[in-house]
């Protein structure tokens, strides 16, 4: 039985060429240790002063930087903790980060530091807080009709290119949703693409790491845009009832949980069909669930 990645005619992470061989870490020209509040930086020729801290997470701190043309930018500092940097790690997140740039129109940089184990991840700056911030803030849900405009914008524009591009983000979760303010209303804004990978790649992720979120992420997961919309449907509960799914539901199918939820019996439905696995010998096959984003934005 042929696998997503193998029907959509998607290349692993070694058929992708050597061209991404001779694709090097650019080089930040500044010690780890200045990565600190208040202090410039620079990358590549470029000079940034970091203004404050945006958050921690298990791979490292990301900021709030100032470029030398006014511009801000959200400065993610990654360590490899045991990994030692080599051409063969540079290759995967140059190459992963590529796609990606590809797959959603953005220019993400990623720098080396000098202490070879740790790298600069340098994006454009969302003005916004996350969504875990904003509603425990304000001891809040969101209504039926805003959490599936959420997922609209997160299917139509990150899951559909992405899984064009054979990528999956993998650690989506309601940190790493930016909720923007625009004229046309509520704009929302998938970030943090540290953990990212190819599908069907089971090696080292974007950054060195094999890492996931209890509760969020399916563990193990199918290594496909199926993780991804767990991981969305998990992070939808969380919007409509104002708390994280169980810790167990990364290691089961836990649909039962959107019961609870007050939503229409239709929203239910396909929240359930996001989050349904079964394991078969050495690949994972869907149980009554979707194969892809688009199958999910038709319902």
């Amino acid at each position: 039985m042929q696998d997503l990645r193998q029907q959509k005619g998607i290349r692993s992470e070694d058929e992708v060429g050597d061209s991404l061989n001779q694709i090097p870490l650019e080089s930040s020209g500044s010690p780890n240790e200045d990565f600190q509040v208040g202090k410039d930086v620079r990358l590549n020729g470029s000079i940034l002063t970091i203004e404050s801290i945006l958050g921690r997470g298990g791979e490292g701190i990301s900021y709030k930087a100032k470029s030398d043309d006014g511009k801000y930018k959200t400065l993610k500092v990654v360590g490899l903790g045991p990994h030692a940097f080599d051409d063969n790690v540079a290759k995967k997140i140059n190459g992963r980060m590529m796609r990606v740039n590809k797959a959603l129109g953005q220019e993400t940089r990623v720098f080396t530091l000098e202490d070879g184990q740790n790298f600069a991840v340098l994006s454009d700056y969302i003005a916004g807080d996350n969504l875990e911030n904003i509603l425990t803030q304000r001891n809040a849900t969101l209504p039926e009709s805003e959490a599936k405009g959420f997922m609209r914008q997160i299917l139509q524009n990150y899951l559909v290119p992405l899984n064009d591009e054979g990528i999956i983000h993998r650690d989506i979760k309601p940190t790493n949703i930016i909720e923007e303010t625009t004229e046309k209303g509520k704009a929302y804004h998938l970030i943090d693409f540290g953990i990212a990978r190819e599908q069907g790649s089971l090696s080292l992720t974007t950054m060195g790491i094999n890492a996931a979120t209890i509760g969020y992420s399916k563990i193990p997961g199918t290594n496909d845009c199926r993780d991804d919309l767990f991981s969305l449907a998990k992070t939808a509960y969380f919007l409509l009832r104002g708390r994280g799914p169980s810790p167990e539901g990364s290691l089961t199918d836990r649909a039962d949980e959107f019961d609870s939820l007050a939503i229409s019996p239709d929203f239910k439905k396909i929240l359930k069909k996001m989050v349904l696995f079964k394991e078969d010998k050495k690949i994972f096959a869907r149980q009554k669930g979707y194969a892809s984003p688009e199958e999910v934005l038709k319902k």
